[in-house]
C-alpha cells in the first residue's frame, strides 16, 4: 500500500563499532505522501539522517562504520527498504575513540510535559573532550546536528514530508521535537544487554 499520512515510521541509523553494534532510533510522522513508494521515504530520510551526521563526522572515531539506514512503518506494520548512507563511511575524528560508554548527549524539548526527546551520540574521538567535556567545537558541531535533525529538511518539491518526533506505544502518542540543546558533560551510556531490546 505504501507510506500514508499519519503513518508513524521508525528509521533506525545502523553503525558498528569494533564489530558491536552502534544503533541511533528516529520517529517520523507522515504529513504529505504524494504519489510516493517506500523506497523513496528510505532515499529521503537517508539524506537527511547523513546530512546531520555530517555535521559529527569529523568527530567520530574513525573506527565507526557507518553501515545502513532501516525503517518500519508502525502504523501499517510493515518493514521498509533498507538503504545505504548516501555520503558517510566511517568518523574521521583522530586520533583514537574514546572509551565506548563515553556519549555525548543532545536532547529535543517537546510542547508535551515530561517528554523529551534524547540520543546518546558516540562513539566520539579521543580529542574531542578535556577533562570530561567536550570541546567548544565538538559542542558546536552536535548542536547542528540536532538542529538538523529537528528541521528536517526533505528534498523539493515536497512530494513527502514528515515531522520527526517522540512516539509512546502506550498510550499511543506522537509528539514532534521541539528546541535541541546539547549536555556539554561526557556522559555514559548504559548499553542494553544482549537479547534484549533493539
Amino acid at each position: 500500500m505504501g507510506v500514508q499520512v499519519d503513518d508513524i515510521l521508525r528509521i533506525t541509523a545502523n553503525m558498528t563499532f569494533l564489530g558491536n553494534a552502534i544503533r541511533n532510533i528516529y520517529h517520523y510522522k507522515v504529513e504529505v505522501a504524494t504519489g510516493s513508494i517506500d523506497q523513496d521515504w528510505m532515499d529521503d530520510i537517508a539524506l537527511i539522517l547523513d546530512d546531520a551526521y555530517v555535521f559529527i563526522g569529523g568527530d567520530l572515531a574513525p573506527n565507526l562504520f557507518f553501515d545502513d539506514i532501516s525503517g518500519q512503518n508502525l502504523t501499517q506494520d510493515e518493514i521498509l527498504p533498507t538503504t545505504g548512507w548516501p555520503t558517510l563511511v566511517a568518523g574521521t575524528g583522530i586520533p583514537n575513540a574514546t572509551a565506548p560508554q563515553n556519549s555525548a548527549l543532545v536532547f529535543w524539548n517537546t510542547i508535551t510535559p515530561r517528554v523529551v526527546a534524547r540520543k546518546f551520540i558516540g562513539v566520539l574521538a579521543e580529542g574531542r573532550q578535556d577533562n570530561g567535556t567536550w570541546v567548544a567545537g565538538t559542542v558546536a558541531a552536535l548542536l547542528n546536528y540536532a538542529l538538523d535533525i529537528e528541521l528536517s529538511f526533505f528534498p523539493l518539491p515536497l512530494k513527502r514530508l514528515a515531522s520527526p518526533g517522540v512516539f509512546r506505544v502506550l498510550p499511543a502518542r506522537f509528539t514532534v521535537l521541539g528546541n535541541s540543546n546539547v549536555n556539554a558533560t561526557v556522559m555514559t551510556q548504559r548499553r542494553r544487554t544482549l537479547g534484549r531490546g533493539d
